[in-house]
């Protein structure tokens, strides 16, 4: 995942590990030591597999691909929404943690209405590369306060589902995730890979 901050710099985030890196346009080699979030995750040594970003503000929120591993075993360090916030002072920004991760975000996807039809209990006991398997790998700045969450799996007849998470900043604050109706998209029998609000 990567997300830019300013019109100069990205920040990005691994699947493998819970450092996120700050990079200046144009170079290869990251400022710094960035920020690891591993504490504030309360992960240990284990990688959360962030897949998502976006950025609303100086709000950047996370969100990890919520899927079974290659064992099939539930890993709780894998379903994490969290958020970090841009600190702009002296020649780069930097980030800090911000606010709490949420850990509720599979369960309050199956119990919503709005998406009953995503099949995502049945999803969250398969195995992401499995045909109707839970995952998750894009976010992306919706309208207003909003995000976007993209799945790669499950598809629904073929279409990609994108679901509105409609109260993110509540969400870290400890709060229920509130979700507006799926939008699918025809991406040929494709799911999302990764998304971006431009414009």
């Amino acid at each position: 995942a990567a997300v830019m901050p300013d019109d100069r710099h990205l920040v990005g985030a691994e699947d493998e590990c819970n450092t996120l890196l700050i990079y200046t346009r144009g170079q290869s080699k990251p400022l710094g030591a960035g920020l690891d979030v591993a504490e504030f995750l309360k992960t240990g040594d284990k990688a959360s597999d962030v897949e998502g970003g976006a950025r609303l503000g100086d709000i950047v929120y996370w969100i990890t691909s919520h899927s079974l591993p290659k064992s099939g075993k539930p890993r709780e360090w894998r379903k994490l929404f969290f958020a970090t916030r841009v600190v702009r002072s002296g020649s780069a920004p930097t980030l800090v943690p911000h606010e709490q991760p949420y850990t509720g975000l599979p369960e309050a996807m199956i119990d919503a209405p709005e998406l009953k039809d995503l099949k995502l209990g049945d999803a969250a006991k398969t195995p992401p590369e499995q045909p109707g398997g839970l995952n998750i790998e894009g976010l992306a700045a919706w309208t207003g306060d909003s995000l976007l969450i993209g799945f790669r799996n499950p598809l629904v007849s073929g279409k990609a589902p994108l679901v509105p998470l409609t109260n993110p900043a509540a969400v870290i604050r400890g709060s229920q995730a509130r979700f507006g109706s799926p939008i699918l998209v025809d991406l040929n029998g494709r799911g999302v890979r990764s998304i971006d609000k431009v414009g």
